[in-house]
Parts: C-alpha cells; sequence; structure tokens
C-alpha cells in the first residue's frame, strides 16, 4: 500500500521553460551603431588619459593628491553621460 500511487498524487515532469541566452562576447564593431561607438571612443579615450602608476588601481581620477579609483563600469557610464551630453547640445544648437 505505501508504493501505491494515488490518482491524486501522479506527478509529470515539468517541461523546462526555455532559459534566455546571456550574452557573454564582445559584440561586433560592425554591428555596433553609431552612439555605441562613440562611447567605446570616449571609454579608450578615458581610459588612457586616468591610468594610474602611483595606487594598486589601474585606472584613477586624481585630484589634490587624492586618488579616487576608477573600474571599467564608471568609465563606461561617464562616457555614456559624455556622449548623452554631445547628443543633447547638438541637438539644441
Amino acid at each position: 500500500m505505501v508504493n501505491e500511487i494515488h490518482s491524486h498524487q501522479k506527478t509529470k515532469p515539468k517541461p523546462l521553460a526555455p532559459k534566455k541566452r546571456i550574452k557573454t562576447r564582445v559584440p561586433k564593431e560592425a554591428n555596433l551603431d553609431e552612439n555605441e561607438v562613440l562611447v567605446g571612443s570616449y571609454v579608450m579615450k578615458l581610459n588612457d588619459k586616468y591610468i594610474c602608476d602611483v595606487k594598486n588601481h589601474k585606472y584613477c581620477f586624481i585630484k589634490d593628491d587624492r586618488h579616487l579609483s576608477l573600474n571599467n563600469f564608471a568609465i563606461s557610464l561617464w562616457a555614456k553621460e559624455i556622449v548623452c551630453i554631445f547628443i543633447i547640445t547638438s541637438i539644441l544648437c
């Protein structure tokens, strides 16, 4: 009686929901739009300008001998903000 399966206890395997594919690779330059290319160019310029050799940080914003560590996320946000300001001023002018 322990091994019996009652009609209300029947179990069917649940179908697995399709997983969303997460893009983990770098997009090809040919597939980028004009704004994304502009953001990328500013990221490279900021990376070149704010290299830090004094601290253990890779990139720093230095003001009055104080080092503010910059990670890739902060630099990309900064570059996006520069592009947004550039676009807004070009539309308004």
